[in-house]
């Protein structure tokens, strides 16, 4: 058997038993299986312990068919070699396996058919055609199912699992009542998290994989604007509930600093290597796009990627000069990262305020995002966030997700000390910017009085004497 065979399944083996989460590494055994993938159809060490897992699941009903973690494998089979990481899709695994069975099975049959034509070629012909019927039948597509007793195992686990958690099936937003409202963030998921500019849009993503993080995932941030001295604070300031405009203009105090200090200690040591950023340059050091995103978020392991400033990213097709296209091109692009790895994506893009504006009540809020065709097509969850500078709060606006009708919720929006739940009531881009001009108006107005009445308006400029 060559190398390249058997590397096929001690990968196989590595995406059913990598996950230190029981959930996923069910759901890639029930995937391989439902492949109709059988240890006969592997040679070498890996048929063994692939037998060695399905007996497992078969003789553990305590705990709910159980799959064992890599580390359980290794110490049952210490020779063993299962790698540390892929470099494919459990897909792409599962049909290198079958297609590797597929020809060992297909030359034995025609060996066997040059054997038996000698005697009657007739009978040799029927009989190759049958086995490979036969062959063909027994090595559907990867996406055929049948609605067994298996998949009503299924139904009921997944039913069970949702009553235990309220609904929320995938990974929790900071707020309950957002999780509730979408059931989480799904494994193959493209968030899309949009806003005008300052609207604190980086600050909402970077708050839900941060907090992810806290809850033990490991979260991937990409950022082409941020640097990571900017994106290292950020993280700190969302750890700890500290106001980070105070972080950053020098007004915190001893005691304050050292309790920053502590907790951010206590983050590293029980919870290390949970968060990495990445610029996703490719070898040459030019710009990457979400093929390299992809490759850093499974090389780390990653539950979660958060795509900062995304339109800055290599379009997965190649660069174009048309700037909607690209963003196009991004998107779907991401969409297939989450899609291929699995690892739910949350990615930032600008909103285009004079489309906004325009657009103000006569759409659901989605046309003022640039390249919006594509990029609703392929989101999941599509968030809009508005800010409104009047209150301090921030409008988290759901005008196009998957699975609910819910229209969103409004936080406070005091970085990072207060992001909490405020209330179902949404702030409107519109409204926000025709407070600014009534705003703008009265002031105007009141200089313009002060003037006609000799009066003098303050100002930072010390008085001359």
């Amino acid at each position: 058997m060559s190398s390249t065979k058997r590397s096929w399944a001690a990968q196989l083996l590595f995406h059913i038993t990598k996950s230190h989460k029981p959930k996923d590494r069910k759901e890639a055994f029930r995937l391989v299986t439902s492949c109709g993938i059988k240890p006969e159809m592997i040679q070498g060490p890996e048929r063994y312990a692939l037998a060695h897992i399905i007996e497992y699941v078969d003789m553990s009903p305590h705990s709910s068919g159980s799959v064992p973690d890599v580390q359980t494998l290794r110490e049952k089979y210490p020779n063993l070699v299962i790698p540390d990481q892929s470099s494919s899709n459990l897909e792409e695994v599962v049909r290198r396996i079958q297609e590797g069975h597929v020809r060992r099975k297909v030359t034995t049959h025609l060996n066997e058919y040059e054997i038996n034509e000698r005697h009657d070629p007739m009978a040799a012909l029927y009989k190759l055609q049958e086995k490979l019927e036969n062959l063909i039948l027994s090595n559907k597509d990867n996406h055929d199912r049948v609605f067994d007793e298996s998949a009503v195992e299924s139904v009921v686990e997944e039913l069970q699992f949702r009553k235990k958690n309220q609904g929320v099936t995938g990974l929790p937003f900071p707020w309950k009542e957002l999780s509730s409202a979408t059931h989480g963030i799904q494994p193959e998921d493209l968030v899309i998290i949009y806003a005008l500019p300052k609207s604190m849009k980086t600050w909402i993503a970077m708050l839900i994989v941060v907090k992810l993080a806290m809850l033990g995932y490991r979260t991937l941030i990409f950022s082409k604007e941020m640097s990571w001295d900017k994106v290292k604070f950020r993280i700190a300031a969302i750890l700890t509930d500290s106001d980070y405009t105070s972080m950053m203009k020098g007004y915190l105090s001893d005691e304050e600093i050292a309790d920053i200090k502590e907790i951010l200690m206590a983050f590293v040591e029980h919870k290390k290597d949970l968060i990495m950023f990445t610029k996703a340059m490719r070898i040459d050091g030019s710009r990457g796009g979400p093929k390299e995103l992809e490759k850093k978020a499974e090389d780390f392991g990653a539950d979660v990627i958060f795509a900062d400033s995304a339109y800055q990213l290599e379009p997965s097709g190649g660069e174009s000069k048309d700037y909607h296209r690209k963003l196009n091109m991004i998107s779907t692009g991401l969409k297939e990262c989450a899609s291929s790895s699995k690892i739910p994506v949350i990615a930032v893009f600008q909103e285009n305020e004079r489309q906004a504006i325009k657009m103000a009540k006569k759409s659901r809020g989605t046309a003022s995002v640039a390249g919006s065709t594509a990029i609703v097509q392929d989101a999941d969850v599509m968030m809009r966030v508005v800010y409104n500078p009047f209150c301090d709060e921030l409008s988290l606006h759901l005008p196009a997700a998957r699975e609910t009708k819910h229209k969103g919720i409004t936080i406070n929006a005091v970085p990072a000390v207060d992001f909490t739940y405020a209330g179902d009531h949404l702030h409107y881009p519109e409204d926000v910017h025709g407070a600014e001009l009534e705003q703008q108006g009265y002031a105007s107005n009141s200089k313009s009085a002060l003037a006609e009445h000799g009066s003098t308006v303050a100002t930072n400029e010390k008085p001359q004497f």
